[in-house]
């Protein structure tokens, strides 16, 4: 078990990865992200860009984050990544629990560039593997992009073609459940 609050994580780029939050325990049952602010001052050339990933463990909560900006709580600037086909991963989850679920509520991302000579792509939510319970309460969902500001995640005009999944399921439902509701996915382009 382990907690991670109220923090601000910044300029995390370390090698050919960048990830803000990195759980990889399988022991790590239970544990609590919270109320954490991860940004970049300045732009990031690796790839891929994780925020918060989860490779194992279960019954873990990731509530009250903001991931973007160049600044606590998705402010000031725009955080930028560029590579040349640049992939941008909010928060990923690639739990193997068949038990216990794992709770992503009242998140938010936003305030992204993301340019590249081809493809830019990027996930706000993927869950790979695991029960997972995203949003599910009325005021509690999490928060892709912004209800009312225009552009709050941006893809440049690369070669390629360029993938965005606010929220994406990659769960094979024979063996996992998930349930995805009350959710704001909003001024992307």
């Amino acid at each position: 078990y382990a907690e991670i609050n109220s923090n601000n994580i910044y300029n995390w780029a370390n090698g050919a990865t960048a990830g803000g939050i990195l759980i990889s325990s399988s022991s790590s049952t239970g544990t609590q992200i919270k109320n954490n602010s991860l940004y970049a001052t300045a732009t990031i050339t690796v790839t891929p860009v994780y925020g918060i990933y989860i490779t194992a463990g279960d019954n873990t909560t990731i509530s009250g984050n903001y991931i973007g900006g160049t600044a606590a709580s998705c402010g000031s600037s725009a955080f930028t990544a560029s590579a040349v086909s640049v992939s941008f991963i909010g928060i990923r989850v690639n739990s193997t629990s068949l038990s216990n679920y794992n709770y992503i509520y009242n998140n938010t991302i936003q305030n992204i560039t993301l340019s590249g000579a081809t493809a830019p792509t990027f996930y706000g939510i993927n869950l790979s593997s695991g029960n997972a319970l995203v949003g599910n309460t009325a005021g509690f969902g999490n928060t892709i992009g912004h209800a009312s500001t225009a552009n709050s995640i941006q893809f440049s005009n690369g070669s390629g073609a360029q993938t965005f999944k606010g929220i994406f399921s990659q769960l094979n439902t024979s063996s996992y459940a998930s349930s995805i509701s009350n959710n704001t996915i909003a001024n992307i382009s």
